[in-house]
């Protein structure tokens, strides 16, 4: 405490020469700088949610056109994809909402030497973050090709040596 009649404090000659006080301006720089680390982490976290769901969907649908390749008609190939689609996203933790697989064949037909395609769909949820962009989704499609084997996979030709 400063004895009566001291004369003016430093403090309030400098407020008096136009110096601002900064009292409380730790609190704000406190404040923007959480703010800022957690909307960085936010987006970390939010980015590493596409890049998983995408690597975890890639799986699935190799998984699911390897499958759909050995059987020996479209509609038995196109319901075993859709089976191994469900069972290799449900191990992998992976919250995918609307899941939609589409099972064709590839330009040659669903026969041996020729191809299927399995195009996978899912929406990734960003749910749960901390950011302006936390209530979104956001929609991944993958497609994968695999050959019908000669000897296993099915079709109306007959094997040859030209397959």
């Amino acid at each position: 405490m400063r004895p009566p009649g001291a004369g003016p404090s430093r403090w309030s000659t400098a407020a008096r020469r136009g110096l601002a006080d900064e009292s409380g301006s730790a609190g704000i720089s406190t404040f923007v700088v959480v703010m800022t680390v957690i909307a960085l982490l936010g987006l970390g976290v939010g980015g590493m949610r596409t890049f998983i769901g995408a690597s975890d969907l890639k799986a699935a649908s190799r998984a699911a056109a390897r499958a759909a390749a050995l059987e020996h008609d479209l509609g038995s190939a196109r319901s075993v994809a859709d089976v191994v689609v469900r069972s290799e996203l449900t191990d992998a933790g992976q919250a995918c909402e609307n899941p939609a697989v589409n099972t064709d064949p590839g330009p040659d037909g669903f026969e041996p030497g020729g191809s299927v395609v399995v195009q996978l769909s899912c929406d990734v949820s960003y749910r749960g973050l901390f950011t302006p962009w936390s209530q979104g989704r956001k929609r991944i499609t993958v497609t994968s090709t695999e050959p019908i084997d000669c000897l296993r996979g099915g079709g109306s030709r007959p094997v040859d040596d030209n397959c």
